[in-house]
């Protein structure tokens, strides 16, 4: 199932209504079939409530009942807005560390970002005041189904709702200024774009090789495979739940492929005007414009 979330953009003059609904598409350019309740509920009803939720809709199209939404009447958001958290994942594959010259590690590089970096699928990007230096980064994200804790590899699978796509902006000028450590270059407003919708796990199988992509202003800059991982999906659930409870609507961004601007030759970073659009198969795609943000006074 491809579920998304949405608020109606073509209102009636004087209506003010942002108040995000929840639906779900056959396809990613298809019209959007209206469903209650949120996103995070659906999430918690697991199997279940997706079962349930198909046959409704099943005798909705039989009766001639179905409401559907325009996909040209609304915007899309990001399908996940408020989890407990967001684990992020560094130096995850293959050609990724091959790039920066350094060796696989033994364990996942983990690391955290803060709900209030989410934005949407077409979200503007704003580059903040304190960096020059922002990279991007597609990542597949995972959507934990259901609360765990020391999980099985074997039995990482069950945990899984879903995955959507998800950028990982980090302003790398900011890690060496912070002795090293991601926090403060991760965690601008923005810096973790998500969409367009969430894909259930039955829709992607194991094993993952999903492509995906990023391009800079129609340039191709990464391009790779999910099948590069160097953990994979059932590594990094199984690892992580050593350390935290995860919990329904938790997110992991399972690391970035090679490509980011700061590996190449000369570096490359986001400038105002940039637009990114960062890609995965079966997934779609977000595209983020930069924008310079407003300073202080």
């Amino acid at each position: 199932m491809r579920l998304v979330q949405f608020q109606y953009e073509h209102l009636e003059e004087n209506e003010n209504d942002e108040e995000v609904y929840l639906g779900v598409q056959k396809d990613e350019d298809e019209d959007i079939i209206l469903l209650p309740g949120t996103m995070q509920k659906i999430i918690e009803g697991g199997q279940e409530l997706l079962d349930e939720t198909t046959v409704k809709i099943r005798l909705a199209e039989l009766n001639g009942t179905l409401e559907t939404v325009s996909l040209s009447n609304v915007q899309l958001v990001a399908p996940i807005t408020k989890p407990n958290k967001i684990l992020g994942i560094g130096l995850n594959y293959k050609d990724g560390a091959d790039e920066m010259g350094k060796p696989y590690p033994e364990a996942p590089i983990v690391f955290i970002k803060l709900p209030s970096t989410i934005s949407g699928p077409t979200d503007p990007l704003p580059l903040p005041n304190e960096s020059k230096e922002v990279d991007w980064e597609v990542e597949l994200v995972v959507i934990i189904g259901k609360k765990g804790r020391y999980i099985k590899k074997e039995d990482a699978l069950d945990y899984v709702f879903g995955y959507t796509v998800g950028v990982d902006y980090t302003a790398r000028d900011l890690i060496q200024k912070n002795s090293g450590l991601w926090t403060l270059a991760k965690n601008f407003p923005g810096f973790c774009s998500l969409g367009p919708a969430v894909v259930t796990k039955d829709e992607i199988p194991l094993p993952l090789a999903l492509k995906l992509s990023t391009e800079v202003n129609g340039k191709l800059k990464q391009s790779s495979n999910t099948s590069n991982m160097i953990f994979d999906i059932r590594d990094l659930i199984s690892y992580l739940s050593i350390y935290y409870d995860l919990l329904p609507g938790d997110l992991i961004l399972s690391g970035t492929p090679a490509g980011v601007g700061v590996t190449r030759s000369p570096p490359e970073f986001i400038k105002r005007g940039d637009i990114i659009k960062c890609e995965i198969q079966k997934i779609g795609s977000i595209v983020n414009t930069a924008i310079m943000t407003m300073p202080q006074s």
